[in-house]
């Protein structure tokens, strides 16, 4: 039993077969399971519940078949839950209690058909509840979009009717609730929300279909760590201009990060902290680093988010065979760990 283990990251292996029920015990220490994007069959072990150090788990893409086990709820230091696109059956499982949950994913199973659950609204950390294609039916209760942190609302493909009605006391960090495809046939409208809803495929559209919720506006964000006040300076073709105004040569990558803790990707603040955090933990490993870029956020199709990463040398246009070592082992190998909103990641 690997008691003292911290970190199973094994997603995209092509592992196979059935999660044995005996992986799991109370002495466990393991804080992130990743078996995502693997072939794994079979139901969810009921001892996963006894793993309560559990922070991050992600069972999604896989073949998983059966009821979610109620033991799941056990799992109260759980922040990132995904059991999206498997091939779960049976009643939804209640969640209540999982009070350090913060993104939420079960979409693309076949649940059978329930009302909205009421529990959704008394977990209290969620930022992002994602629940595409769950046969969720009945009304939204308002006090889902109270939730003091919540930024999404996905519930695309669903039963769900009658009147949406979002109360005054709305979250202030919500920025997306997306209930396209599902039969809602009426909205009280509120005038100035600042976050967008998107009512195309309900009936509520068929006859108001000009309403600006009865489309899909097109939002385009880019970030890039942004420079000091900098005169505009040319650099050779081949070296880029860093956020302290020096033209070189930066090392440079992809940032992966498997489960964040949050979908709003328009806070530049949650950037600026990485970036602050990167260049802090370099410089006392005497890595000759002058500034960190980061830009692009974006979720690709496995729902991680990736930033492109640029580390610019100091002192010089280029990074010596030492430098590249170090900076490429402190990300490659795990030794830098990202502030905590970040989750695992990969390089």
């Amino acid at each position: 039993m690997l008691v003292h283990t911290k970190h199973f990251h094994l997603g995209r292996n092509q592992f196979s077969g059935e999660i044995p029920d005996q992986l799991f015990s109370s002495n466990m220490t393991l804080k992130h399971l990743l078996l995502d994007q693997n072939q794994l069959t079979g139901k969810i072990p009921p001892s996963l519940g006894l793993v309560q150090t559990l922070e991050v788990v992600r069972l999604d893409r896989n073949s998983l078949d059966g009821s979610i086990p109620s033991t799941l709820k056990n799992l109260t230091l759980t922040s990132e839950l995904f059991l999206s696109n498997n091939k779960f059956t049976g009643p939804m499982p209640n969640l209540a209690g999982m009070n350090a949950l913060n993104y939420l994913d079960m979409s693309n199973n076949t649940f059978s058909s329930a009302d909205f659950r009421q529990w959704f609204s008394t977990l209290q950390s969620l930022t992002t509840l994602v629940m595409e294609n769950t046969q969720i039916q009945g009304e939204i209760p308002p006090t889902l979009f109270s939730l003091f942190q919540l930024q999404t609302v996905n519930l695309r493909g669903n039963k769900i009717n009658g009147t949406l009605n979002i109360a005054s006391n709305y979250s202030s960090q919500l920025k997306l609730i997306d209930l396209q495809n599902n039969s809602i046939d009426s909205y009280t409208v509120r005038p100035g929300l600042p976050f967008q809803i998107i009512l195309m495929h309900n009936p509520v559209c068929y006859e108001e279909g000009s309403e600006d919720y009865c489309g899909i506006s097109q939002t385009n964000f880019g970030y890039s760590t942004p420079q000091d006040n900098c005169l505009k300076t040319q650099c050779s073709s081949d070296q880029i201009f860093s956020p302290t105004c020096k033209c070189a040569y930066p090392y440079t990558g992809d940032l992966f990060f498997r489960a964040p803790s949050f979908s709003d990707l328009t806070n530049t603040s949650i950037y600026e902290s990485l970036q602050k955090s990167m260049l802090s933990s370099f410089s006392p490993n005497q890595v000759p680093v002058d500034s960190v870029s980061l830009s692009n956020p974006k979720k690709n199709s496995e729902y991680y988010l990736v930033l492109h990463l640029q580390v610019f040398p100091f002192g010089q246009d280029h990074f010596n065979r030492t430098g590249i070592a170090t900076i490429g082992f402190a990300l490659s190998n795990q030794t830098y760990k990202p502030p905590p909103n970040f989750g695992p990641f990969f390089f």
